[in-house]
């Protein structure tokens, strides 16, 4: 259901940050097979909320293992 790419995850993100960039008309919720479309999974269930909670988690995430690094590099790590 999430996939891999183009599917829940990936629309979800795009819809957050892009939405005019979503061709709703052409979003399925069938599995298409690799190399047709590059699309793995289901988007129709992404939403901009979603997206948005999902971005957050990776920018906390990237901002943390950023500080990880910098106190590393100054030897508190």
């Amino acid at each position: 259901q999430i996939g891999q790419h183009a599917g829940l995850l990936d629309t979800a993100e795009l819809l957050a940050v892009a939405p005019g960039e979503i061709r709703a008309d052409l979003l399925s919720p069938h599995r298409w097979p690799a190399g047709v479309t590059g699309a793995a999974g289901d988007p129709t269930r992404a939403t901009a909320a979603l997206g948005a909670h999902l971005l957050d988690l990776k920018i906390a995430a990237a901002v943390e293992q950023i500080g990880a690094i910098e106190a590393a590099g100054r030897g508190g790590g």
